[in-house]
């Protein structure tokens, strides 16, 4: 299942640099290289996919056109977090594919310095979408400072308590941060889950 996932996910990526084929190609020797002993239903389903995902890609589609239809206006923007990683590019991708790029807002958020944030702008660059970028570093650091003089002004906090406060609030900012620019400009907040990180408990509750 998280095979398939990531194919339809490498799959609708490459939809932002219309390079479709060389994605199919590189799984296809990944899965030559490293699941020699896959399952033939697996297979099948790989076959399937390859051949079905623009019709997966226009259901897709419409089914962001109709949510936005009942629940918003011709106005309302996606409001998006890019990161430059494959989950916010093919949600940003899908967005400007079904409303247009001129209702599409992607904000990056760095927590301080930003390593690759240069994906982040060739996403935004190669979809033509608004974008604002607002740093979560002072956000996160005045939390941190708040927290820690109230939980552990005398050191008692263990190493894994600090690092499961240290791992999920920034994520939590961002969620905080992204709603309230969905707030400003009457936006709605596009989600970017991966459904197989959840599935393996890789996410933050709340989080982006």
């Amino acid at each position: 299942a998280i095979i398939i996932q990531h194919l339809k996910i490498a799959i609708l990526t490459t939809q932002t640099i219309k390079n479709y084929q060389f994605a199919i190609n590189a799984f296809i020797k990944y899965i030559q290289k490293e699941k020699p002993d896959l399952q033939e239903i697996d297979k099948t389903n790989i076959k399937r996919i390859i051949k079905d995902y623009k019709a997966e890609v226009k259901y897709l589609k419409d089914w962001i056109v109709g949510y936005f239809c009942r629940n918003g206006n011709a106005d309302t923007m996606a409001v998006i977090g890019i990161s430059g990683g494959k989950d916010s590019t093919v949600v940003a991708y899908l967005c400007a594919a079904a409303l247009g790029k001129e209702r599409v807002v992607g904000i990056k958020m760095p927590n301080g310095k930003q390593h690759d944030i240069d994906y982040a702008d060739a996403v935004i660059r190669n979809l033509g979408i608004m974008d604002y970028q607002i740093n979560i570093k002072s956000m996160c650091d005045a939390f941190y400072n708040e927290i820690y003089t109230v939980l552990d002004k005398d050191g008692e906090l263990s190493a894994p308590q600090i690092k499961s406060i240290e791992y999920n609030l920034p994520p939590r900012m961002r969620m905080a941060t992204l709603y309230a620019v969905a707030g400003a400009i009457g936006g709605f907040v596009a989600n970017t889950s991966n459904l197989s990180e959840r599935y393996i408990g890789w996410s933050t509750k709340w989080g982006d």
